[in-house]
């Protein structure tokens, strides 16, 4: 095989990998073409509402991303009812390595603050946010800003917002990022091309749960006063593949490895929260769960993505521009323009959610099943003084008795099967410590209980049981005591 072929056959199987796991980068360079500006509404009398949709692409992307939403949208909307709806589309730009999604929120204000000087919101208007991939830290991150009155934001609004979509947002699972990270370095290491740019490495691991940067977003929404957001109707969309057999080789056999490249337990922005921070620091400890619920959940089925064919021949030697993927998911074709509702997977829900008229979330092309598979993310706290190693502590899960292995009520990933489990290493917050690990529910209960035992150098070891739920995230905060702190 030639070495052009090779590199061709290189790039074909990552873009497939990739589209296959659903990995959160988006197109930065399909239908440049497409028509991004709301179509012409009927008209309207001086009195009537307006409802702006602003639209927050993902990683590496641009509107162009959502395909003809723009346009599907305004014209359903618009066709149904008497109030105008007007879309707006809010591109970043990605590719500066020393910005993350806060700094993007930041721009997001910018870009709606203005936009409100020009459109001066009555008290009857509304405001909706959609937002794919990376785009839902970015407007949780604005939204959550804005509540709590931070003058960077958007606070004045905050009475004008309505309805609030996030769409395969990965909110707590590091595993797209792995995947992103891992894919560049694979392909680098085999061909000699470096994907690092439309990537973009550093915005990956800032999306990372184990990163500085979420573990200060997972505490300010539990910070928040959640009595704020009642007025908002929160909806978190996940795509999950059509076929999950084929993928068995590539992920693992647990079911959490096959929902998705970005599982359920990570679209969704609620989760369960167990504080094991204060006194006493028994050895033992079974804190009272807190369940931060605070948005509707649904799975859609996910659309086939086949590779993007590069339109000019690939060089002999040295980095290329990769052809980009296109997400299925989020890319609405032309003809949701005058189909209402159109066959794609998440129209529905959109028209409904945004609507009102479907405000159970059951009218989509639901997925065949409800998620099973959990994820575990745990946070220690250690009085050591300089950075955390990855290995300085070992965790340990059991049934609730503290036997090993768990019960068959659940399916653990072991470290032979990739991405279940992870240890990483905190810069700003010394002592931190922070690991992931990933599994099924089996038995139809929708809750499980079971027990994590933890070591780490020159701390005592503490057992904690936490519950688990099918579908979602379980939030361990741990405080490991020196041994004269810890209660016999």
């Amino acid at each position: 095989m030639s070495s052009n072929n090779f590199k061709s056959w290189i790039i074909s199987a990552f873009l497939f990998v990739s589209a296959t796991l659903s990995i959160s980068c988006s197109s930065s360079s399909l239908n440049r073409g497409i028509n991004t500006t709301t179509p012409v509404p009927p008209i309207q009398s001086e009195d009537t509402s307006r409802h702006h949709i602003f639209l927050i692409h993902g990683l590496g992307g641009s509107s162009a991303d959502f395909g003809h939403m723009t346009n599907a949208l305004g014209s359903a909307l618009n066709t149904a009812s008497d109030d105008l709806h007007i879309i707006n589309s809010f591109d970043y730009r990605p590719e500066n390595d020393i910005m993350n999604f806060y700094s993007f929120a930041r721009q997001f204000a910018g870009h709606i603050n203005r936009y409100f000087v020009s459109e001066p919101l009555s008290t009857s208007d509304k405001v909706s946010v959609v937002m794919h991939a990376q785009g839902g830290l970015i407007g949780t991150v604005w939204l959550m800003g804005s509540l709590m009155g931070d003058p960077i934001y958007s606070s004045e609004i905050v009475p004008n917002i309505d309805s609030f979509i996030t769409l395969n947002t990965s909110f707590w699972d590091p595993k797209s990022v792995h995947q992103a990270n891992q894919m560049n370095d694979l392909l680098q290491q085999v061909s000699g091309f470096n994907l690092s740019d439309p990537m973009n490495r550093h915005q990956l691991e800032e999306m990372n749960f184990g990163s500085d940067s979420m573990y200060s977003f997972m505490q300010t929404l539990l910070s928040l006063d959640r009595n704020l957001l009642s007025d908002i109707r929160i909806l978190n969309i996940a795509g999950v593949p059509n076929s999950r057999d084929a993928l068995d080789p590539v992920l693992s056999n647990a079911q959490y490895a096959r929902e998705a490249g970005i599982s359920p337990p990570s679209s969704r922005l609620n989760f369960l929260y167990h504080d094991a921070t204060s006194s006493p620091m028994d050895q033992l400890v079974t804190p009272v769960p807190s369940e931060i619920d605070v948005a509707d959940f649904a799975t859609v089925s996910n659309l086939e993505i086949a590779p993007v064919t590069a339109t000019e021949p690939m060089p002999s030697d040295g980095p290329i521009n990769v052809p980009s993927l296109s997400t299925g998911l989020v890319h609405i074709p032309s003809s949701c323009v005058t189909d209402h509702p159109c066959s794609h997977p998440i129209f529905p829900l959109l028209l409904g959610h945004i609507s009102g008229t479907h405000p159970s979330v059951g009218s989509g092309s639901m997925a065949s099943d409800e998620p099973r598979s959990f994820t575990v993310n745990i946070n220690l706290r250690t009085t050591h003084t300089q950075r955390l190693q990855s290995d300085t502590c070992e965790l340990t899960l059991m049934d609730r008795d503290g036997v090993s292995p768990v019960s068959s009520d659940l399916e653990l990933g072991t470290m032979s099967e990739p991405l279940s489990r992870g240890a990483y290493a905190r810069q700003e917050y010394a002592g931190h410590g922070r690991y992931h690990m990933a599994g099924n529910m089996v038995s139809s209960a929708p809750v499980s209980t079971i027990r994590v035992h933890i070591e780490c150098d020159g701390m005592m070891s503490r057992d904690v049981i936490f519950d688990v739920r099918g579908g979602w995230t379980s939030y361990l905060d741990v405080t490991m005591p020196e041994a004269s702190s810890v209660t016999p």
